[in-house]
């Protein structure tokens, strides 16, 4: 490594006439080389702070990619998570603050780390390119309020078919699923014909970024993954595409 040179100074002396001398350049020798800091992810992990590099799992195949563990509760992803559910609205979360930055593999805020049991009312539901159920719910007193929550797919998608909570995961779908009338795998956004249907879920919050989507809420939060849904009766409710 070449010496560090520090620069001290002009050196200027007044005399009868003013006169103006460089001093002499000094060469110091360079500090001593730290030791990095000890990695906070696997070196695996650390693809995914680089948002669109995907990273390769251990089963099934690429599905999403930004903020991929945090969202299937994946390794590091799920770390710190408290599961003993607290009762949440989709109110309270909206009004949570959006944190500064975002980990791509860590959830580093106490509402990511905490569990919520959640009551709201079904707007509708679409298939995601990722393989995630994108559904929408609205606050029980203000449908104005809205945020999504997500299940994702552990049968085909990578980290998601490896969480711990794949099973959980699968039971979710299943449950949401068999609660739809005449569903179709279509990536259509599909709206609820009928108005006040309530459903209750448990799920992990996380912020994502905005990008658009359908019935996101302002600050960005989901319910993302979903882990358990109930509806609030036994009949079969229909949904209809629409243009979104």
């Amino acid at each position: 490594m070449r010496p560090r040179l520090l620069v001290v100074g002009m050196v200027c002396v007044v005399l009868s006439t003013a006169s103006c001398a460089r001093k002499k350049v000094l060469a110091v020798p360079a500090p001593p080389a730290q030791p990095a800091a000890a990695p906070v992810t696997t070196p695996q992990e650390e693809v995914a702070h680089v948002f669109g590099a995907p990273e390769v799992g251990t089963c099934g195949v690429h599905c999403g990619t930004e903020r991929w563990r945090v969202k299937t509760l994946s390794g590091t992803g799920a770390a710190d998570v408290n599961f003993t559910t607290q009762s949440a609205t989709v109110r309270t979360l909206t009004e949570k603050d959006v944190p500064q930055s975002l980990s791509g593999t860590h959830r580093d805020t106490p509402v990511e780390q905490q569990a919520v049991r959640m009551k709201a009312v079904l707007i509708g539901y679409k298939r995601e390119p990722d393989g995630d159920l994108h559904i929408v719910l609205a606050d029980l007193n203000d449908p104005e309020l809205t945020l999504i929550a997500e299940i994702p797919d552990a049968d085909k998608c990578s980290f998601a078919c490896s969480s711990q909570h794949a099973t959980e995961f699968r039971a979710a779908r299943k449950a949401f699923l068999d609660g739809i009338k005449d569903h179709k795998a279509t990536k259509c956004f599909r709206t609820m014909q009928e108005d006040d249907i309530q459903i209750t879920m448990t799920g992990v919050p996380m912020f994502d970024r905005i990008h658009g989507q359908t019935g996101v809420a302002e600050n960005g939060i989901e319910l993302h993954p979903v882990l358990t849904v109930e509806w609030g009766s036994g009949a079969l409710h229909a949904a209809s595409c629409t243009t979104n």
